[in-house]
């Protein structure tokens, strides 16, 4: 039987260390009528706030089990996952409502007939995800004949498929950045669903993370399974690859695997969360490291395999300290990271914490779990 690819990144790093913690962490935040007050008060109280929603992000749709990878809050609320165990991005108003779901179908468009398919259905040689797929379209409702007009025809839409999702991200316009590992690539699609480009193909060879810094540059951590791979690359807008870090060859290299990473707009900092080194990688404006913070435990300041992270705004980050099964609160400094409380833990009913992010409409953190929920405090 094969073994997932997310347990064989565990076992190769943890099946000699792992330990059960030895106690439940506490809980340390406030309570409060509307927001969690862990998000805008200090820590020192032990009274607990639950979660104020929580919803299975699953549809009729569904092929396999869920696995929620990663997650974005758009500028309206609604909340938009990644299920890479389905391979599609799924929209839910900030309630949990389902509204769609889109990257599991392929989309069509007219084309002039000759340009790109010849009558008879046949692809062009240069472009050949274009060539018509009868299998596919029967099952989706679509048909193989020609558009209305005698001079046009109905092709496949390149990339509109998703065929390794696993992050997210919203762009300053409220389109969607889709990290695909399989196509080595960002993909855009506007809120509908509607597939609009893709870039960093040439670049790019196995993108997890992704977030947007205050010019609208694209930030990916780039991380294939050979050894001393490991990047982090910016895209401009338009898709050009314009900075990697580390920069330069034979610079020791600061990751051992990058998962997921966040950026701070009044200081330009990139913020990276290192699974197998078990850290929170903190660069500074021109990409060096300036420190770390965490190692493998389970103490307040330490994690175990942590994934999803976001930033307030405020110098505090949010992280998902996945097989702690918590999210820790940490204050950045300039040179250090201090732990603060937890906003959740395992005794809430936290379990395998992948992707943070902030609502910008209530202020409330959408926390996904891998095993399908999704959990707003």
């Amino acid at each position: 039987m094969a073994v997932p690819e997310r347990d064989i990144d565990f076992i190769a790093t943890y099946s000699a260390g792992w330990r059960k913690p030895r106690s439940k962490p506490s809980s340390r935040y406030h309570s409060s009528s509307e927001y969690p007050p862990s998000l805008t008060s200090s820590a020192g109280t032990t009274r607990k706030k639950r979660h104020v929603l929580e919803f299975k992000a699953s549809s009729e749709l569904d092929q396999s089990e869920v696995k929620l990878t990663g997650v974005t809050v758009s500028p309206n609320g609604d909340i938009a996952v990644v299920d890479s165990g389905n391979k599609t991005v799924k929209l839910f108003t900030e309630k949990g409502k389902y509204k769609r779901e889109f990257g599991q179908d392929v989309q069509f468009e007219e084309k002039p007939l000759g340009l790109h398919q010849s009558a008879n259905g046949v692809g062009s040689d240069d472009d050949p995800d274009n060539v018509f797929d009868s299998e596919v379209d029967s099952d989706r409702g679509f048909s193989n004949t020609i558009g209305g007009s005698s001079n046009t025809i109905r092709c496949k839409v390149p990339g509109s498929l998703l065929r390794g999702p696993w992050d997210i991200a919203t762009l300053q316009d409220g389109d969607f950045a889709v990290t695909d590992i399989k196509e080595s690539c960002l993909k855009i699609f506007t809120p509908e669903g509607h597939f609009v480009r893709r870039l960093g193909q040439g670049n790019l060879a196995y993108p997890r993370g992704v977030a947007m810094d205050k010019r609208g540059c694209f930030v990916v951590t780039d991380c294939p399974p050979t050894r001393g791979q490991q990047r982090i690359r910016v895209f401009t807008p338009d898709g050009q690859c314009v900075k990697v870090l580390p920069a330069r060859k034979g610079m020791t290299l600061p990751f051992a695997r990058p998962m997921y990473l966040t950026t701070e707009s009044h200081n330009a900092r990139t913020i990276v969360s290192d699974m197998w080194s078990n850290t929170i990688q903190v660069l500074n404006s021109t990409g060096h490291e300036a420190f770390r913070y965490g190692g493998f435990g389970n103490g307040e300041e330490q994690l175990m395999a942590p994934h999803g992270i976001c930033s307030d705004g405020l110098g505090r980050i949010f992280i998902a300290d996945h097989l702690n099964h918590r999210i820790c609160m940490v204050k950045l400094d300039e040179q250090e990271g201090t732990f603060l409380n937890y906003l959740a833990t395992k005794s809430d009913g936290l379990r395998l914490p992948t992707a943070l992010a902030f609502s910008p409409t209530t202020g409330h953190l959408v926390v996904t779990e891998l095993e399908g929920m999704v959990k707003i405090f």
